[in-house]
């Protein structure tokens, strides 16, 4: 029997009517109370309904959970520093706005709406915190009063929060926050001057790879410098410069380098001087007596050094001006390479039309390797084509490679197009081409090489031909050095069996290869294919 207590039917119907005979007095209770309650609808979703859509989706609410009440008040600080007022116009602007009194200004003793600081700032937008504003006010009430004050402002009853969605604080009330030093006018720094106080940071600890750990990590390193203004915060700003792997829209992310700015030169200059970009000079922080910091020990074991802002900028240009020409060097030695064909490739023909050495000939040696299965990969086999079309896609081009084959196909000197695979990303103008043998290769090179052809469109799978010789499709063949870094990156198993089919392709036109095709049988016992077959006939014959 099962365990539930039986409830009988009628007593659930008997509780619904005692509830709607007061719904009438309940509901004028409600419209009295309506008159002096503003209520304001909640327009965020609660539960498994909280779902975000639009470009917040891409960002994990969780994450936010993350930061402590100090994160909080340090990332308040930067997007209230006089570096993010400085940079951010339209925040300027804003500030005085509420700070000035007289017609044309809000007059609202610099404080600002703190979901409009949450929305804008560059520092905080892209973090999407506006929906903690609650525990973003506890964490201000109780870790930077010293520096931020905020305020909840209580509007009167309007009728326009029930129907605007974008009414500001004065009208639907909210948390409204400013600086504790309002009132004082700040020097207005240059931008030589900010330059001055901004230093680039490399190696940064893991464990401080986002803007406010960054904050942490450096008031840390700072402690052991007396404060030159103990009223100013010291960390102005922090940008994190892209990374080369990045893709375009993609939201910062520390990758162990930053931008730091400071409030005053002396710190930048004590950094500097501390963490040097030689650490041959942090021998003495080493041997001082004096204990050490947890971060200061995290930054030595990371190899964490700094540089100034200027000289960062002018290593960055000198790096960029030597690619370029490092890659102009590249570019213009393999335009005036010539089209290598190596002679000395020995020519693996069918048995009805192989050469033969006279007698008189003495044996010719070739450096050229022989493929065998000890090859690690099959020589003289790869290809590299430029001029490709960038909106075409593997199977057309294996049947626009495929033509080149169609008559030696047809005259019988080979039995199949030899296209093992063809290594294309899409988007590229040019691809790898690995052949089953270098006979393939030396078809397909001649080929292209008496045509010239290009791809008029993507899917077009046969050449078209051009007068242009920079737009008809030029075919390489790879070897050397470049070969061996190409085979070195393709995994093991993939160049043994591209050497095990170049062999037997090899054996069964009657060509020249090394051993016999080794096969592995049930117990992964190498067995040659000529005992194999006889090993099958015996066991034929004793049945």
């Amino acid at each position: 029997m099962s365990g539930f207590a039986f409830v009988p039917r009628t007593v659930s119907k008997a509780k619904r009517p005692t509830i709607n005979t007061n719904s009438s007095t309940n509901a004028t209770n409600v419209a009295q109370k309506a008159k002096y309650v503003n209520v304001v609808p909640d327009k965020s979703p609660k539960g498994k309904a909280k779902e975000i859509s639009g470009p917040e989706a891409r960002h994990d609410v969780g994450n936010k959970l993350k930061l402590s009440e100090e994160d909080y008040e340090n990332l308040l600080c930067l997007a209230l520093s006089d570096y993010a007022m400085w940079l951010d116009p339209d925040l300027r602007r804003n500030v005085e706005w509420n700070s000035r009194p007289g017609p044309g200004y809000q007059g609202n003793d610099g404080f600002i709406p703190l979901t409009s600081l949450l929305r804008t700032s560059k520092i905080l937008a892209p973090l999407h915190l506006w929906s903690l504003e609650t525990a973003i006010a506890k964490a201000i009430r109780f870790h930077a009063a010293t520096s931020l004050e905020i305020r909840l402002r209580v509007s009167e009853p309007s009728t326009s929060a029930w129907t605007k969605a974008g009414d500001s604080a004065a009208e639907v009330g909210g948390y409204e926050i400013r600086r504790k030093d309002w009132e004082i006018t700040r020097e207005h720094l240059s931008r030589g001057q900010w330059e001055e106080r901004s230093i680039y940071l490399e190696n940064i600890p893991v464990q401080f790879r986002t803007i406010p750990g960054i904050v942490r990590f450096t008031l840390a390193l700072l402690s052991g410098n007396p404060v030159p203004d103990p009223q100013r915060n010291r960390v102005q700003g922090i940008s994190l410069p892209p990374h080369h792997q990045d893709k375009p829209g993609d939201p910062p992310v520390c990758k162990g380098f930053a931008i730091l700015v400071l409030a005053n030169r002396e710190d930048a200059e004590y950094l500097l001087t501390k963490w040097p970009w030689i650490r041959a000079t942090l021998d003495d922080t080493k041997t001082s007596a004096v204990p050490m910091s947890t971060e200061v020990q995290d930054a030595m074991r990371f190899g964490f050094r700094t540089l100034s802002k200027v000289r960062w900028e002018q290593m960055r240009e000198e790096y960029l001006a030597y690619r370029g020409r490092l890659v102009e060097e590249i570019n213009a030695s393999e335009d005036a390479k010539p089209l290598v064909i190596v002679s000395s490739v020995p020519q693996f023909t069918s048995a009805e039309d192989q050469y033969t050495l006279s007698p008189k000939d003495p044996p010719v040696e070739s450096d050229t390797p022989v493929l065998d299965l000890s090859s690690p990969y099959p020589p003289n086999s790869l290809l590299f084509v430029r001029n490709l079309h960038p909106e075409t896609n593997k199977t057309t081009l294996r049947k626009f490679f495929a033509t080149s084959f169609q008559e030696p196909l047809a005259n019988g000197t080979i039995q199949s197009d030899g296209l093992d695979y063809i290594d294309f990303n899409k988007g590229m103008d040019s691809c790898h081409l690995r052949l089953t043998t270098p006979k393939h290769a030396q078809i397909l090179i001649s080929y292209f090489s008496q045509n010239s052809l290009c791809q008029p469109q993507g899917l077009a799978d046969s050449g078209a031909p051009t007068d242009v010789q920079s737009n008809a499709i030029s075919v390489e063949l790879v070897v050397g050095r470049r070969e061996d870094l190409y085979w070195e990156k393709v995994p093991e198993k993939v160049r043994r069996e591209a050497v095990r089919r170049g062999v037997n392709l090899l054996q069964s036109v009657g060509g020249t290869a090394g051993p016999s095709v080794v096969i592995e049988d049930a117990e992964g016992a190498h067995v040659p294919t000529q005992e194999k077959e006889e090993g099958r006939k015996q066991k034929r014959r004793k049945r």
